[in-house]
Parts: C-alpha cells; structure tokens; sequence
C-alpha cells in the first residue's frame, strides 16, 4: 500500500467559539492512534484532547471556557490586592 491509498493523517485548523459574545479562537486539531490532541494557539496551557472530533470540539470550547474565567479571576484577585 502506497502513501496515496492511505495519506498520513494531517492536523486541522479550527475557530473554535467559546463563549456568549461569539469570540472565536483557532484551534489546533491532530489525529492521533485514538482520537485527536487539540490546543489553542492564542491561549498559552490550553491543550485538550476528545475521542472524536465532536468530543475534541467540545473539550477544547470547555478549556477555552476554564482558562478565561481563571484568568478574569486572577485578575480581579489582584485588583483587589493592589487596592489594599
């Protein structure tokens, strides 16, 4: 079996939206033996991983999700510091 019967599997690039007001993020998505590894470029530590592409999908608008609300509380932690 050549290379043309069976392409190596390629990563794909995907706007992933992560929250209400429509933000969209590109994502990464590389196939793996099982499933797909995905990470967001423009969020440094957001890496996730799903079975499918579906779950890949979802995993990563929920890491999007995570990463965010952390950091606007990190944030507001220390606002509040600084005013003390």
């Amino acid at each position: 079996m050549d290379m043309q019967d069976n392409p190596p599997p390629r990563a794909r690039l995907v706007m992933v939206k992560a929250v209400a007001h429509e933000i969209l993020y590109p994502a990464i998505f590389e196939p793996e033996d099982i499933g797909y590894s995905v990470y967001v470029p423009d969020i440094p530590g957001c890496v996730t991983q799903g079975d499918t592409m579906e779950e890949a999908m979802q995993m990563a608008q929920d890491a999007i999700k995570l990463i965010l609300k952390d950091k606007k509380l990190i944030n507001i932690q220390n606002l509040l510091h600084q005013r003390m």
